[in-house]
């Protein structure tokens, strides 16, 4: 067996949910690093969809595919539309069949045209989705701004006006961060004794999530588990708060994961700056 196909599987087995937590963690730092790889991951996504539609996956993989892969809204976006083009395909081959006598070439014909017609639906579902996230980073950079409007109006307070407020600061984070982009930085004043962080999950997640806070080497600094998601200004967040003993000067990123579907994994990278 080759090394392109050892890969090939397990992009499928990551796509599947099948992979180790170690593995999975692992094969999750690359995509976020690495773009040719993450391009990869596409295609495998865009395979996987058409062996589904086409019913050559096995019982286990189907299974796996259905509850594990299909947890993403687009991806169950995409295949309503594959799903959509191979009937219309196979009506229309029926037809061609019977008129020219099962002529091959009618076939290649409507082949080709499947898939320019599949490569434009998800070439406008992706830009959709795109011009979506980028009004999310609006939102969240007005968000953020009254946040630091609100963080200068305290920090201009008398310093013994803390005795009577919770001394935290609120951070609201958005998952993922590309390549060359700069992290969010959280400035802390003196006197904090913690910060609360709102993180904005999909609209489908309702079960309980473990949130880990990592360092910038991976390594697991606290976590938290049982909580869920709550629906606050239009928005589906966990609300968590952390000690700031936890969060001295650095780089960081906090963790998502799933109680009921090792398919979800969601990164927030951000970065902590005392005043």
């Amino acid at each position: 067996m080759t090394s392109q196909t050892h890969r090939n599987e397990a992009l499928i087995e990551y796509l599947l949910g099948k992979l180790t937590s170690d593995r999975l963690e692992a094969m999750e730092q690359r995509i976020l690093l690495d773009d040719d790889f993450h391009r990869e991951i596409e295609i495998a996504e865009n395979e996987l969809l058409d062996s589904y539609v086409h019913g050559k996956l096995e019982a286990e993989d189907r299974r796996l595919f259905e509850s594990n892969f299909l947890a993403s809204v687009p991806r169950r976006q995409k295949l309503w539309f594959a799903l959509a083009l191979k009937r219309k395909i196979d009506s229309e081959g029926i037809s061609q069949h019977q008129a020219h006598g099962g002529a091959s070439v009618y076939r290649y014909a409507f082949a080709l045209a499947a898939s320019i017609l599949l490569a434009g639906t998800l070439g406008l579902i992706n830009y959709r989705l795109t011009r979506q996230l980028k009004e999310e980073h609006a939102q969240a950079s007005i968000l953020n701004q009254e946040l630091e409007d609100a963080r200068r109006y305290n920090s201009s307070l008398p310093s013994n006006a803390w005795a009577s407020q919770d001394a935290v600061v609120l951070a609201s984070l958005l998952p993922g961060v590309s390549r060359g982009e700069k992290l969010q930085e959280i400035r802390v004043p003196a006197g904090i004794r913690a910060v609360q962080f709102s993180l904005q999950v999909p609209a489908d997640l309702h079960d309980e999530v473990r949130v880990e806070l990592l360092n910038d080497a991976s390594q697991v600094i606290t976590a938290v588990s049982g909580i869920r998601p709550q629906n606050i200004g239009n928005h589906n967040l966990i609300v968590i708060t952390l000690a700031r003993e936890n969060l001295p000067n650095g780089n960081y990123f906090l963790k998502i994961g799933a109680r009921q579907s090792n398919s979800i994994q969601l990164r927030y990278s951000f970065k902590i700056q005392s005043l």
